[in-house]
């Protein structure tokens, strides 16, 4: 008791010492300031969210500066009683591992009030710039989680450093060294190693960011137990007695208990790797692996009439826990075998057949995101396969950069295939199969599902809602959050809107049913009704997370990246003249991008940007005029294209390899974005010129809409559209 009221006047001493030197509170302020660089200097986080505009990237930034100032403080503080030469002065007072430890947890305090103060100063503005979005749980999970922790490390580190080298200038390039390391394209991929700049691809708005702050809580506890271990490790090389390094550390040996403590804490951190549970052990070399089962006769004897599944999500912890009842005809007078595919962060519990446990071997090894299990069935005519799984899906490997794929959060689920129910690896029957599912999540959410509207069962009293999906087919996919629906009118298809409720209000601002159904009407009169819509089904259009860059279609829903929504794209003027063209830019790219795809690897310029700019200027030409049309986007795309050609280093390309780096990338990105979206729509009206006007360019673009190309089937090139038009390359050169 003594020994620890002795250490706390220490700690006090050390904290009252710190926080009166002008130094600290130099670096305070430093550390407090670096943030304002992640506005508009750097930018780690692509700007298409508020949230990773004005939270991530000043956090990440705060985080990387803050690093290398309080690594320089940490060597300043620990090498200050070595100047002055005091060491041998204190070490007979008190212990020096006593002193360092104080003095140690001192800075870790200094750093913890600065990134306190940084909160509380940025808090007030980023409140203002996102309104309505404003997360304050995201916020703080931001400051604590992601910034403050890499001050911590990077403090123990130097610390570690200079006790084993006691040498300020090395133990700063190594502190740098260590520092780089992180930042490196090598640890790039790698969300625990990343220790300094913790891996965050975008941060959203509107629904769940809690694989974020999971993996990055993960990371962190993963080097604490790194960093403690090497600095109570380094603790044996702490001067004693006017010894050197060899000498103290044979001194400092004599305490048995500090280097099985320190093994003991980097061990773990070593298992902590090893078994890390966000991401799957798939190959990378994803598209050379065969992943098809042998097909045999007792596999072609087998028919699936029906799924049935039932889930429980616990949206806190990111897990699921469902019961899956198949519905299988079998031929075979022999027990067949059988493969199903499931994520492979599920377990499978427990088998049965007709009531009998079936026994089941786990293959464990994963491959492209799925985990095979294989089984026998009874030689029975008539089987009811159950199978009982559950845990916490995994990231894909390839794409663990982007966190894509499925996702279980507070506040938002999206599941489907083999992340939602164990896939069978049996054919369908003959007069087709079935899937239902009943799902049980937080009241606060609502449920989508590819297929019939969903119904609501009931209403928990824990708190939890009971929904009913369906759908034809063996696959189902799922969409939980705080989704406003909106009815649309499609003429012969009926369209369903689902939105974040946060974006309610600007949805209503902007008028997005009229828009919605205007543009539907558009591109379905004057290119046909959208490929992938299934007759008597309700088209449904999502948004979905901002962690899907992009969009997608699974049978009747088509579902659209957060991003698409957010203030930033919404007053993309390349996009369209106002938020609301900007919508129908998007809902346009439903026909081109989803349902047709342009592409030609001869010309990278020749994408579905181009006809959907295109499109959205003939839909403001319908709605608003012409005059209103040819001034918001016809001469907005030739003063582009005009300033493009007039550019200096475009007329000049040989000056380019003097540019720095970034600059000659920044102009690259220009020129790519105003031949996308400028160049090319302005060479499409071009061509409607030539060809005899706007309804026989209609015609053209209808025609290679529901046919596709010819040249790269079913991609369109540019070269399918030069043959449908009947021109040739150089007709099209824009003056």
């Amino acid at each position: 008791m003594e020994g620890t009221m002795n250490f706390l006047a220490y700690f006090r001493v050390e904290v009252n010492r710190i926080f009166r030197s002008k130094i600290t509170w130099f670096i305070t302020v430093l550390s407090v300031l670096v943030p304002l660089g992640g506005y508009n200097l750097s930018t780690p986080v692509p700007p298409l969210t508020t949230a990773s505009r004005f939270i991530a990237n000043p956090v990440l930034v705060g985080a990387l500066g803050g690093a290398i100032l309080f690594a320089l403080l940490t060597l300043f503080e620990l090498n200050r009683v070595h100047k002055n030469l005091t060491a041998e002065l204190t070490d007979t007072i008190v212990s020096p591992h006593i002193l360092n430890i104080a003095r140690l947890l001192g800075i870790i305090v200094s750093a913890t009030v600065a990134v306190s103060v940084a909160t509380i100063v940025y808090l007030p503005y980023t409140v203002l710039k996102m309104g309505d979005i404003f997360n304050l749980n995201v916020y703080l999970n931001s400051y604590f989680i992601l910034m403050l922790p890499s001050l911590w490390f990077s403090i123990l580190a130097t610390a570690a450093f200079y006790q084993i080298i006691h040498r300020t200038d090395l133990s700063f390039v190594l502190s740098i060294v260590f520092f780089l390391l992180s930042t490196s394209r090598w640890f790039a991929d790698d969300y625990i190693l990343r220790w300094v700049n913790p891996l965050v691809p975008i941060l959203s708005d509107d629904f769940s960011n809690a694989q974020v702050f999971r993996m990055a809580s993960y990371n962190r506890l993963f080097w604490f137990s790194i960093l403690i271990g090497i600095w109570i490790l380094s603790m044996l090389c702490v001067r004693r007695y006017g010894k050197g390094l060899l000498g103290s550390l044979i001194r400092n040996g004599r305490r048995i208990y500090i280097p099985l403590l320190s093994v003991t804490l980097i061990i773990g951190g070593y298992y902590m790797y090893v078994n890390q549970p966000y991401v799957d052990h798939s190959p990378l070399d994803w598209q050379n692996i065969d992943t098809s089962l042998n097909i045999n006769e007792e596999f072609t004897k087998l028919a699936l009439k029906d799924t049935s599944i039932d889930i429980n999500f616990d949206t806190k912890r990111g897990t699921l826990s469902g019961t899956a009842i198949y519905h299988i005809q079998n031929e075979n007078t022999v027990s067949p075998k059988c493969r199903l595919g499931i994520n492979p962060g599920y377990t499978i519990k427990r088998i049965t057949a007709n009531g009998e446990e079936v026994a089941f071997s786990d293959l464990n090894k994963d491959i492209n995101n799925f985990k095979y299990v294989i089984f026998e069935l009874p030689p029975e005519k008539d089987i009811e396969l159950s199978i009982d799984y559950g845990g916490m899906h995994q990231i894909w490997s390839v794409v663990v950069s982007t966190f894509g794929g499925a996702h279980i959060g507070d506040n938002y689920i999206d599941l489907g295939g083999k992340d939602l129910v164990p896939t069978l690896e049996i054919p369908s029957s003959e007069e087709g199969s079935q899937i239902t599912g009943r799902f049980t999540i937080p009241k606060n959410l609502n449920l989508i599902a590819t297929g019939d509207t969903v119904k609501l069962l009931s209403e928990n009293d824990d708190g939890t809602r009971t929904w009913l999906a369906h759908d034809t087919g063996n696959r189902l996919s799922i969409f939980a959050g705080d989704y406003v629906k909106l009815e649309i009118d499609g003429g012969n298809m009926p369209v369903e809107f689902y939105y974040s409720s946060k974006h309610q209000r600007v949805m209503e601002k902007m008028d997005a049913q009229n828009i919605m159904e205007h543009t539907i009407a558009y591109c379905t009169n004057h290119y046909g009704p959208l490929l992938f819509a299934t007759p008597g089904y309700p088209f449904k259009i999502i948004q979905s997370s901002a962690f899907l860059f992009g969009g997608g279609a699974i049978k009747n829903c088509s579902f659209m990246g957060e991003i698409y929504f957010s203030d930033e794209n919404l007053n993309n003027k390349q996009h369209g003249a106002s938020s609301g063209e900007v919508l129908s830019h998007e809902i346009a790219h439903q026909w081109w991008g989803l349902s047709a795809q342009s592409m030609d690897m001869e010309n990278l310029d020749w994408t579905d940007e181009g006809v959907t700019v295109y499109t959205t200027y003939r839909i403001a030409k319908e709605k608003f005029g012409a005059e209103y049309a040819q001034k918001n986007y016809v001469e907005v795309w030739k003063q582009a294209a005009k300033d493009k050609k007039n550019n200096f280093y475009n007329r000049h390309p040989e000056y380019m390899d003097i540019l720095p780096e970034k600059y000659a990338a920044r102009l690259h990105s220009s020129n790519t974005g105003t031949n996308m979206y400028n160049v090319m729509p302005l060479t499409i009206y071009k061509a409607a010129e030539l060809v005899g006007g706007e309804e026989r360019m209609d015609e053209i673009l209808a025609e290679l809409y529901q046919n596709g190309g010819t040249e790269m089937p079913p991609y369109i090139t540019y070269n399918d559209f030069l043959n449908a038009c009947g021109l040739r390359k150089e007709e099209l050169i824009l003056d």
